[in-house]
């Protein structure tokens, strides 16, 4: 449990970190900043090393998600 979010991000570090890469998202897509943040989280927003700990989000599709929409 004390490692169960190493291998992922969680919805604390997509907010914090990856906040600019959202709204611009939104501008190429034409869809809001939370529709992206919905989109992305229903995807890739699922994996558990801990059922004690938050999900994460799988690191290689999120990034994917964000460079392409």
């Amino acid at each position: 449990p004390d490692y169960a979010t190493i291998a992922g991000y969680t919805e604390a570090e997509i907010e914090y970190c990856f906040k600019d890469r959202l709204e611009q998202l939104a501008i190429k897509t034409g869809q809001s900043k939370d529709y992206q943040a919905k989109e992305m989280r229903e995807w890739y927003n699922g994996y558990r090393f801990s059922w004690g700990k938050s999900p994460v989000y799988n690191p290689h599709s999120t990034l994917n998600f964000l460079d392409t929409g």
